[in-house]
């Protein structure tokens, strides 16, 4: 059975399509996937660089959480009072690392 995003094909109304054009579409999607995290890297270190910010100065919401050791829901306490500076890319947020080292000592005693 051909899978297209989970479901079988043929109940998408696509029976008239030949199984080879849905596997040319699916390998394309596979490439594109592969491709969206190098390019949000980029996009990200370019605005960045545009906003005179070294690239490694900003790291990401997972790594935040682990360097803190708090949930998801206290960075957005902490991100909604203003204690720390964000930027968003391609609906991922980055933190200004010197702010996470400010709120380091008020986590981790």
């Amino acid at each position: 059975m051909h899978r297209y995003f989970g479901y079988d094909y043929r109940t998408l109304g696509c029976e008239h399509i030949p199984m080879s054009e849905f596997e040319h579409i699916n390998r394309r999607l596979d490439t594109i996937e592969k491709n969206q995290d190098r390019i949000l890297d980029f996009l990200h270190e370019l605005s960045m660089a545009i906003a005179g910010h070294k690239p490694d100065q900003w790291i990401d919401s997972p790594e935040v959480m682990n360097m803190l050791r708090i949930s998801r829901t206290t960075l957005y306490r902490e991100t909604k009072k203003g204690r720390l500076v964000f930027s968003r890319i391609g609906g991922r947020l980055y933190y200004y690392r010197p702010d996470i080292f400010k709120l380091k000592d008020k986590f981790l005693k």
